[in-house]
């Protein structure tokens, strides 16, 4: 074996550019100048020795980049399904749960001034019942037809 390779011998070998060799060859990369046009006979060994290591972060790499590549989808079905109004901003569910609360708030406080006049005369447990409980019933069944439409979809 020679104690040393030209320039077009490594990138023959090694399937580089003569730009590229000179970049490996500076500052202490793998492959070892050692005069004009000459390179170390361990500058192969030491460029396969470098790529195996590097291999092994480029596995690491390539996971890195697949897992933002899947969050960069995410992204964009999220704001496709935005667009098709199958999603929701959350001040918006918020905004629409708030106006339901205070809905049945509103109705079901209602029902116990509506009836007190007729509460005051009943003289058994049963006529309250009797009294409050078509009420309670008429009230929940008008609850559940309730319809809230978010205020983005309503401009719309």
């Amino acid at each position: 074996m020679p104690p040393h390779l030209t320039s077009a011998q490594v990138c023959f070998l090694l399937g580089l550019t003569r730009g590229r060799v000179a970049q490996l060859s500076d500052d202490g990369g793998p492959i070892v100048r050692v005069g004009r046009d000459r390179y170390a006979i361990e500058s192969i060994p030491n460029f396969v020795r470098r790529q195996r290591e590097r291999g092994d972060r480029s596995i690491a790499w390539q996971e890195a980049r697949a897992q933002a590549m899947g969050e960069r989808a995410k992204i964009l079905r999220l704001q496709r399904r935005k667009v098709e109004g199958e999603t929701m901003l959350i001040s918006e569910v918020i905004a629409m749960g708030t106006s339901i609360i205070t809905v049945v708030r509103t109705r079901i406080l209602g029902i116990f001034p509506k009836l007190a006049p007729r509460l005051a005369v009943a003289r058994t447990p049963a006529d309250v019942l009797a009294i409050g409980q078509p009420e309670v019933e008429e009230a929940l069944e008008q609850l559940s037809q309730l319809e809230t439409v978010p205020a983005a979809m309503s401009a719309r």
